[in-house]
């Protein structure tokens, strides 16, 4: 029987990776509202040359490509990682990692809309947001193995792998195995892109479907 103590540990991991993850929401959301507002102020400067040089400078020529976008969105998900994360028990840091692939995958699944509100808010064509929503896809699949990995290792730490016989442990694992295919399926996306479509509509819906387990999983040992 968990002692009070272990249980107030619990409540405040839980409450941390809630806190986590509606600092993601925000950071990523600052994130879409900065590239937004540089492609509007270039298109404007293009008709005022001289008015808005200096932030045409700043928010749209500095800003063009991938790299700063993908890298702020990496810096945000590693603060976020390691930021408030509980570390008497290496499970606790397996939480915060299934909270962030649950966090990064609904990212994943917004860029991946073929009408996303986002290309005409932001200037953007399907195809360049497509590139942001595969690497949100790559970083959703890290943070599910290492989720996996993390929460195996400190399970048999302390001699409680007993906790993966749970019923709800199968639904996660359900989860994890579902997105390892879909990195998989992502080899026939040129040949067989119809094909490819409709796996990942498929398995993307398993994955929310079960994925409520991953995040919450008890890490109670």
């Amino acid at each position: 029987m968990e002692s009070a103590q272990e249980l107030k540990l619990f409540a405040e991991a839980s409450l941390s990776n809630q806190a986590a993850a509606k600092h993601f929401g925000i950071a990523v959301g600052g994130l879409i509202g900065l590239f937004t507002v540089g492609h509007w102020v270039q298109r404007f400067s293009r008709r005022r040359r001289g008015y808005a040089k200096l932030l045409d400078g700043v928010l749209t020529q500095r800003l063009k490509g991938h790299l700063v976008p993908v890298s702020a969105y990496l810096a945000i998900n590693i603060i976020l990682t390691f930021t408030n994360v509980n570390w008497t028990m290496q499970t606790f840091l397996a939480e915060r990692l299934g909270w962030m692939a649950l966090c990064n995958l609904c990212v994943a699944v917004f860029l991946g809309l073929k009408n996303t509100p986002l290309s005409p808010v932001a200037g953007k064509s399907y195809e360049s947001i497509n590139v942001l929503h595969r690497y949100c896809g790559y970083t959703t699949i890290l943070y599910m193995v290492l989720h996996s990995t993390v929460y195996v290792s400190g399970l048999y730490k302390v001699g409680a792998l007993f906790v993966l016989m749970d019923p709800k442990q199968y639904a996660a694992a359900t989860a994890g195995l579902s997105l390892l295919i879909l990195l998989v399926s992502t080899l026939i996306r040129k040949r067989q892109y119809e094909l490819f479509v409709t796996l990942h509509l498929c398995i993307v819906g398993l994955v929310l479907a079960t994925g409520e387990c991953s995040p919450n999983s008890d890490s109670r040992m």
